[in-house]
């Protein structure tokens, strides 16, 4: 029984210590999304939205992404409200998209990529990082 129970705490005592590393690992390194407020703060009007905790953007635009080769995957939400206040900006919310627009997944992509379907076109949106978005 005591071996049990020396056991045990040595256990819990090695899942503490490497919560405090990953911990200690994440402070170093710093948060790698991105956020309403970074963006916003360099581009007032940018086409983003919230969902899952990440940051995504309106790709439409950007020449060198193909946004003719995704395809429209299952719904896993919508857009709650629209705002351009960072204090409010949480999941469901969008600067552009109208409420109750549907948030698909895209298929063979994760969460890193998105589709939106709005006016009959179905529109691709991808997961911001801070490096990037420093990049631009």
């Amino acid at each position: 029984m005591r071996m049990l129970l020396m056991l045990l705490t040595i256990g819990l005592f090695g899942i503490l210590v490497m919560q405090l590393l990953f911990k200690q690992e994440q402070e170093a390194h710093g948060n790698i999304q991105a956020t309403a407020q970074d963006i916003l703060e360099h581009n007032k009007e940018a086409d983003i939205f919230q969902y899952n905790d990440h940051v995504y953007i309106n790709v439409e635009s950007m020449e060198n992404i193909k946004t003719n080769d995704f395809q429209k995957g299952p719904r896993i939400g919508r857009i709650i409200h629209q705002s351009r206040d960072v204090e409010t900006f949480t999941n469901g919310s969008a600067t552009q998209l109208p409420e109750g627009t549907v948030i698909y997944q895209t298929v063979g992509e994760g969460l890193s990529i998105l589709t939106i379907e709005r006016n009959g076109k179905e529109l691709i949106y991808m997961a911001l990082l801070e490096d990037d978005f420093l990049q631009d």
